[in-house]
């Protein structure tokens, strides 16, 4: 039911949406995971359709099985976040990477050739980082 629910929220929604994206991410998240595939949809006021999104099919290697890591604080998590950022933690900074190239390709702001051009560019010079210190410090 959250389904439909969901597709008749964001069609009639009073923001006029171009177009909307629904994952459903790790343990129901947001988050895409990187050892399996992800389904959503993407749509706009007219309609919408279902996708599968894999982080093979955006250049990540697989991975074996994840298991979730319930002990994890939010101080962790925060950290494991810096860290991918500075390029300090590239398994946390693949999954952030892939979850920005698979918004932007299923999003068709850019293909997925130039979303992950751009990704990486962002990523691996240290504007992400530099962003995100400016953010944080404001």
């Amino acid at each position: 039911p959250y389904r439909k629910k969901m597709i008749s929220f964001l069609q009639n929604h009073p923001v006029q949406f171009t177009r909307f994206l629904v994952c459903r991410g790790v343990e129901g998240g947001s988050q895409l995971p990187m050892d399996k595939r992800a389904n959503g949809m993407v749509g706009d006021r007219q309609g919408f359709e279902d996708i599968e999104s894999r982080a093979v099919d955006f250049g990540f290697d697989p991975v074996p099985s994840i298991k979730p890591d319930y002990s994890i604080t939010a101080e962790q998590t925060m950290s494991l976040g810096e860290a991918a950022l500075q390029g300090k933690n590239m398994e946390a900074q693949h999954a952030i990477m892939y979850n920005a190239m698979s918004m932007v390709a299923h999003l068709k702001l850019l293909s997925v050739d130039d979303a992950k051009n751009r990704c990486e560019d962002v990523m691996l010079s240290g504007k992400a980082w530099s962003v995100w210190q400016a953010g944080c410090s404001a």
